[in-house]
């Protein structure tokens, strides 16, 4: 059973449904979006979860503070859907995205992907 903070395994579809050309294109994008949307991945594709500026996770105080000593903020970790994950989750989680859309287009370069683009630059450019 996933969490809210689970990633989807980097699936291989079928080939009937691997990015081949226009005429298979529907069945593409309907399993990649099936896939983000059930994992909350969803705005790595359209554009609503942008990259972060810089790592700004929410911070806790860590347990056990006491008063006069100094604090480390511990991060708490956010769920896949939210519009403000850290540097860190957003990398890992865009990252995944990437490589699902990636790992399931036949010809990748042919079509001007390369594995270093965000999964919003790969899915605009298909």
């Amino acid at each position: 059973m996933s969490n809210s903070n689970s990633l989807p395994p980097i699936q291989t579809f079928t080939e009937s449904r691997q990015l081949d050309s226009i005429a298979n294109f529907l069945s593409f994008s309907d399993s990649i979006i099936s896939i983000t949307r059930g994992y909350g991945l969803e705005g790595y594709i359209d554009g609503s979860i942008s990259r972060p500026a810089s790592n700004i996770a929410p911070n806790v105080l860590a347990a056990g503070a006491v008063a006069g000593q100094s604090v480390i903020p511990v991060s708490t970790p956010t769920p896949n859907n939210s519009n403000a994950p850290s540097l860190d989750e957003w990398e890992l989680r865009n990252a995944r995205v990437a490589a699902i859309i990636y790992m399931n287009v036949r010809d990748p370069r042919g079509i001007g992907l390369n594995p270093n683009l965000t999964a919003l630059e790969m899915w605009t450019r298909i």
